[in-house]
């Protein structure tokens, strides 16, 4: 899709007001992509990698 789109990234900008729907909803997107979550502070949703 980037290279279609001709972008380096993507931002996602979720507007649930649930944390737990809220991550869940980023690990859909994660899972499609083929990403994994690096660990961190916040349980790795705040840096996705390839």
């Amino acid at each position: 899709m980037s290279e279609a789109l001709e972008v380096d990234e993507f931002m996602v900008l979720s507007t649930i007001h649930e944390p737990g729907d809220r991550m869940r909803s980023y690990e859909l997107l994660a899972r499609r992509f083929g990403l994994t979550a690096e660990a961190g502070g916040d349980g790795g949703a705040a840096n996705a990698v390839a």
